[in-house]
């Protein structure tokens, strides 16, 4: 979802479900309270901040849980009013499934470890299939899809087989729609840049920035100061 403003499969579900509910929020729960939701979160307010509210937060770690609805909640991202704060909070996506609140979740966005991604996943696509109470979900997976073809097939055919249902998996390829990669991509087209003969690209962040864990030489929680996506 980081800076995938331009994805039509978003856009259109969004769009289809504002239709229909006379422009009422959809309703995000967040799986996985890591470092890298905060840019997804960033995203979600410049480009849909109308359009969403988080409703949910799974994470075991409470004190990542407290601080990213406190930033979600800076950004006016946050379920309810500012006095009236309507966010539920889960250690795990099995626990919010048996809150009443699952039933009204239109969107699931999944942030965790690439190994838990086909388990979760395929939790929240069985659930929102088996159970006729609970709304439609997009299910929001991270790039990679899973660790392994075999994976990748199950989800991709569980998917399929909820075609007609409303319920969806969709993937969060962010990159192509970076600011730098579209300029790449329009100088390449205008030749402007000349025969490509080679290329590399780095990303770097530090960890010492990240909130949703504390000081990298000082976290007692368990995570080690390394919080980059959830640990469900």
């Amino acid at each position: 979802m980081e800076a995938s403003e331009s994805n039509s499969v978003n856009d259109t579900h969004i769009n289809a479900h504002n239709n229909e509910h006379h422009n009422t929020p959809l309703n995000l729960a967040i799986v996985g309270c890591g470092q890298i939701v905060t840019h997804h979160v960033e995203a979600i307010s410049k480009s849909l901040g109308s359009k969403l509210r988080i409703r949910a937060l799974c994470d075991p770690s409470e004190e990542r849980r407290r601080i990213l609805e406190s930033f979600a909640g800076d950004l006016g991202l946050l379920f309810g009013t500012n006095t009236d704060v309507g966010v539920v909070q889960c250690a795990s996506l099995p626990e919010l499934m048996e809150r009443d609140v699952w039933d009204s979740i239109d969107m699931v966005f999944i942030a965790v470890p690439h190994d838990l991604h086909e388990s979760l996943a395929l939790l929240a696509l069985s659930q929102s299939s088996t159970n006729t109470n609970t709304s439609p979900k997009m299910v929001i997976l991270e790039k990679p899809l899973a660790p392994t073809a075999a994976s990748c097939a199950k989800l991709v055919q569980a998917s399929k087989a909820l075609e007609n249902t409303g319920t969806m998996l969709f993937i969060a390829e962010q990159s192509p729609y970076w600011e730098e990669v579209l300029k790449a991509r329009e100088l390449l087209s205008r030749n402007k840049i000349g025969r490509i003969v080679t290329a590399a690209s780095y990303y770097y962040e530090s960890m010492r920035d990240n909130i949703t864990s504390g000081d990298v030489n000082t976290a007692t929680d368990g995570s080690g100061g390394l919080g980059w996506r959830g640990s469900l």
